[in-house]
């Protein structure tokens, strides 16, 4: 399987504000740093293939692995960003 993502933040947080069914969700959003140059990070920018090039989307596959650089709480607006690199 794959992760889907985009290369533009205002479409991921278009998605990420989308309404939910779950109660209090938590906002979690992913800055991924990826190196084309990695082995072993598997991902495609497909933005062209689809009905959507608006979105910019990239897709990982799941079993890619992720250096996690930092972790911070937006208080403004109660988002939590993760910033991580491709391993």
């Amino acid at each position: 399987g794959f992760l889907s993502s985009s290369y533009d933040r205002s479409v991921a947080e278009k998605f990420m504000n989308q309404p939910s069914r779950l109660v209090n969700p938590r906002k979690v959003l992913f800055i991924i740093r990826a190196d084309l140059r990695l082995d072993g990070l598997i991902f495609a920018p497909i933005g062209h293939l689809t009905d959507y090039p608006d979105e910019h989307e990239v897709l990982f596959n799941l079993d890619s692995a992720f250096f996690i650089d930092d972790v911070k709480q937006d208080k403004t607006t109660d988002v939590c960003l993760i910033r991580m690199r491709g391993n």
